[in-house]
C-alpha cells in the first residue's frame, strides 16, 4: 500500500493480494499478522512519514481518546480509549459532517494535523474491507483485540462515510510509542456554506 499526499509515505510495503490484503511471507517487517477479532492483521508497515487529520472541539485534547472511551465508536466499545483520525483531510471533514445536525453549519471546530514517529508501524485489517465490518459488535471486537494486543501504535480501517476507498486510522493511547505522537498544526475549520 502506498501513500501520497500530505507528505505521507510507506516505505517498501508488503505485497497485496487480489483482495487488497497482504500476501503470505515476509513484508517489510516480516511474517504473517496475528488474529484480530477473527481477522488476520497483515504485517505491519514501516512508515517514512504519515500525516493524519482530526477535527475536534478546541476545548478538548486531540489525542486524549477520552471522547471515544465515553461514547464508544465503530471500532471501540465504551471504556476503551482510541483516537480516531483520517488519512486525508477530506475524509476528516466527511467524518465530522455525519455528527452534525442536518442543514446546520458547525462552528468553533479546529482541525489538527497529527504526525506519527518516523519508525512507527501501521497495521491494517487483512483484506481491503472485511465482509463483516459493518456489524458494530464485530468491528468493536476487532478494535478491542488490536488495542489490547499493544502490537502496533496505529491501525488502518475502512471509512464508512467514504467507502469503498476511504481509510481511517486508529491510534492506541496505551501503546508505548503514543507519547511520541505529536500535533504539528492546528487550524480553524472553514466550512463551505453551500454544504448546508
Amino acid at each position: 500500500m502506498g501513500r501520497r499526499g500530505g507528505g505521507g509515505g510507506v516505505s517498501d510495503p508488503a505485497p497485496l493480494d487480489a483482495q487488497g490484503g497482504h500476501t503470505p511471507g515476509d513484508g517489510p517487517v516480516g511474517g504473517r499478522g496475528k488474529v484480530c477479532g477473527g481477522h488476520s492483521l497483515g504485517p505491519p508497515l514501516r512508515l517514512a512519514r504519515l500525516n493524519l487529520y482530526r477535527i475536534h472541539d478546541p476545548r478538548h485534547d486531540a489525542l486524549s481518546g477520552t471522547g471515544a472511551a465515553l461514547k464508544g465508536g465503530r471500532w471501540n466499545p465504551r471504556g476503551l480509549p482510541v483516537v480516531y483520525t483520517s488519512s486525508a483531510y477530506e475524509g476528516t471533514l466527511l467524518e465530522a459532517l455525519v455528527h452534525v445536525e442536518a442543514r446546520r453549519m458547525p462552528r468553533g471546530h479546529v482541525a489538527s494535523r497529527i504526525v506519527l514517529p518516523d519508525d512507527c508501524e501501521l497495521e491494517r485489517l487483512d483484506g481491503w474491507q472485511p465482509p463483516d465490518w459493518f456489524d458494530w459488535t464485530r468491528s468493536r471486537r476487532m478494535g478491542r483485540a488490536w488495542a489490547d494486543s499493544l502490537r502496533s501504535l496505529a491501525l488502518e480501517v475502512p471509512s464508512y462515510v467514504a467507502q469503498p476507498w476511504g481509510r481511517n486510522v486508529l491510534l492506541n493511547p496505551r501503546h508505548g510509542d503514543f507519547g511520541r505522537v505529536r500535533v504539528a498544526e492546528v487550524v480553524d475549520v472553514r466550512w463551505d456554506p453551500r454544504m448546508f
